[in-house]
């Protein structure tokens, strides 16, 4: 996801035995950049600003997603030409992962962030009026990229958060992102069903230079310390860190499954409720766009998630949502006839997730 869409975020979540596995000898590791350990607590509209900002980012990668019949029927493209509009935002969201988010050590957050929100909104207002297949596919890659702020926001707001209210702010940022890719489908299709999903990607853009004002404005200005590391040296340590530590690796493959489920399972849906293929759901986009409401419940379940990591129960917690997406995962099964059955499952499956 983490994932989220959704990448996890184990900056606030890792268990005392993580922290050691992670950090040779069991000395302290400093991140290039990092602040002071902050003693202040951080307000709740700053709070509410970083899970907004981290929504309306990741939810990018997803509005195309519930309307990808439509896109494929504006451009006359196969089912699988228009799949590959939600693989190449995320092909450009991975590059903003490996390349952008690094950035977040040496430069001021505050700027980074405001920078890739104005960057997708100048791709999203591009995509809007794409005249061929061609650039809309260029345009969601720039959009995947720059979305990759909602992953500078997550560390950014661990930073600054005070260790004892570290957790549960990076699970409400986590809801926040979450929730934004969710209703970023409900949205769409309520879009989508009046003005079509050029319309979507122009309301977006709108709402993107709307938020890097907001941060801006209302963001904490934090000091960008010195470091003697460079930006290309950590890049190439990035390697040397997946080859010596077990537990970013176990993160790593955690993450990848996630994410790889969540994308998979989102983007199959909006195909099923469509009637593509002989489905027998017929539904309009109003109604495909519905259908993410029954995951945001799930999704308001990340800051209580975050408390129980800050009690220790980490582990504990991770092999619960496992088994709970894996539920969802055979309900899924069974809703493809049965539409009670499919609002179960996903209700079931984005709790996991």
């Amino acid at each position: 996801m983490s994932s989220s869409e959704c990448a996890p975020s184990t900056s606030a979540g890792t268990s005392a035995d993580d922290d050691r596995a992670a950090v040779p000898n069991g000395s302290e590791l400093t991140q290039p950049g990092a602040t002071k350990q902050p003693t202040k607590r951080l307000s709740r509209v700053v709070v509410l600003l970083f899970a907004i900002t981290a929504g309306s980012s990741a939810g990018c990668l997803y509005y195309l997603q519930p309307l990808l019949h439509e896109v494929g029927n504006d451009f006359h493209i196969s089912t699988a030409a228009a799949g590959l509009v939600v693989s190449i935002t995320q092909v450009g969201y991975l590059i903003g992962l490996a390349l952008v988010v690094p950035l977040g050590d040496f430069v001021n957050r505050r700027l980074l962030v405001g920078g890739l929100l104005v960057v997708s909104c100048a791709a999203l207002v591009i995509a809007a009026f794409s005249p061929s297949y061609a650039v809309l596919m260029i345009m969601v890659f720039a959009v995947g990229i720059s979305a990759s702020a909602a992953q500078v926001v997550v560390p950014w707001a661990a930073a600054v958060a005070s260790p004892g209210q570290r957790g549960a702010i990076v699970g409400t940022v986590m809801s926040g992102l979450l929730v934004g890719i969710l209703f970023s489908r409900v949205f769409s299709g309520l879009v989508a069903q009046v003005g079509g999903w050029r319309t979507v990607l122009a309301v977006a853009a709108v709402v993107q230079i709307a938020m890097a004002a907001a941060v801006w404005w209302f963001a904490p200005r934090t000091p960008v310390n010195a470091s003697s590391t460079s930006y290309p040296r950590v890049l190439s340590s990035i390697v040397t860190l997946i080859r010596s530590e077990n537990v970013l690796r176990h993160r790593m493959l955690l993450g990848g499954l996630n994410m790889a489920a969540f994308s998979g399972m989102w983007t199959a849906i909006a195909f099923l409720l469509a009637g593509a293929h002989g489905s027998e759901y017929h539904f309009s986009d109003a109604a495909i766009g519905l259908f993410g409401l029954a995951g945001v419940a799930g999704a308001l379940a990340a800051p209580r998630v975050g408390k129980l990591a800050d009690r220790g129960y980490l582990r504990h917690t991770q092999y619960g949502v496992w088994a709970v997406e894996l539920v969802g995962w055979a309900l899924l099964y069974w809703g493809a006839h049965q539409v009670i059955v499919l609002i179960v499952a996903l209700l079931v499956f984005d709790f996991g997730v």
